[in-house]
């Protein structure tokens, strides 16, 4: 927690100052998270400083930030089997610490650190704040502009050039990807972009915003997996995991309708289930996709 605190100290996200009866902080709060491995699995826990976003005042300002669909990903991952480019991923740092903010914001203290009456003045974005998604993308997007790169029209978070060379982002998460024979030029715009932000470099892309991807570069193939995330749920719903296969995932044959009546507990239930698939459903296994979300019954589940 005191690496955090100071971390955000020191990258100026903050200051300290006396609190005036014209200010009114909002509170902030610890939130704490894990990170995981390319693999899907533990590797360390970690603490986050957020605004309560859902305490801050109401105003007209756009909070509005693209971000990357995975349709579009899924395009993107088919492009670079097809044309055989070489990949690199990197994040950014405390990405949304990097966006200067263009109004006043007043923050409590974070629990554990209070200053008596010292309250902290936000400087730049900070995780849990409305508009700092949108300022992050304006500021990396104009770097990326700035740089010699150019938005796709209707895509902002796919940039490119005349030599084949693509970077696409999702908030924090950024991937390079060019022919092999372009590496020197796009290790330049890496380059260029480490000297403005904090990245971390991760190598081939082989992880990208909760998906698994494995390259059989020898064919062309990719395979895009959320195995961890599903055995996360199934672990949470007590699924039995001993193997059963089947040629899809529901019935061949269409389902009557059910004229009984569940009870709302299961009702409840079967919707949490089915919302946990969601994500899934829309990015790697469209094959689960079902209309049935009431009145489960036995055959449902199974």
């Amino acid at each position: 927690m005191e690496v955090e605190y100071n971390t955000l100290l020191e990258k100026n996200t903050f200051e300290q100052i006396r609190q005036t009866d014209s200010m009114h902080p909002i509170p902030l709060k610890w939130v704490y998270t894990y990170k995981i491995e390319k693999s899907g699995y533990l590797i360390k826990f970690k603490a986050r400083i957020c605004v309560h976003g859902d305490l801050q005042p109401k105003t007209d300002g756009e909070t509005y930030a693209s971000t990357l669909a995975l349709q579009v990903f899924r395009l993107l991952m088919a492009l670079v089997a097809l044309f055989d480019l070489e990949t690199i991923q990197a994040d950014a740092v405390k990405a949304f610490c990097n966006s200067p903010l263009d109004e006043d914001v007043y923050l409590n203290n974070p629990p554990g650190f209070n200053k008596n009456e010292f309250i902290l003045c936000l400087l730049r974005g900070l995780y849990g704040l409305r508009k700092s998604p949108k300022l992050w993308f304006k500021l990396f997007s104009g770097t990326l502009s700035d740089i010699g790169l150019y938005s796709i029209p209707g895509q902002p978070c796919i940039f490119t050039e005349y030599q084949g060379i693509v970077i696409f982002f999702f908030v924090d998460d950024l991937v390079v990807a060019f022919p092999a024979d372009k590496r020197s030029k796009a290790l330049n715009y890496l380059k260029k972009l480490t000297q403005k932000y904090e990245l971390r470099i991760l190598g081939k892309l082989e992880w990208f915003v909760g998906v698994k991807i494995t390259r059989y570069q020898s064919n062309k193939k990719f395979f895009l997996s959320q195995e961890a995330n599903i055995e996360k749920i199934c672990c949470e719903y007590s699924c039995d995991q001993s193997g059963r296969q089947v040629s899809t995932p529901l019935v061949s044959d269409n389902l009557q309708k059910y004229d009984g009546n569940a009870t709302d507990k299961e009702t409840k239930l079967y919707q949490q289930k089915i919302g946990s698939l969601i994500n899934a459903s829309s990015d790697t296994r469209p094959d689960i996709s079902s209309r049935a979300i009431s009145k489960p019954f036995s055959r449902v589940y199974d």
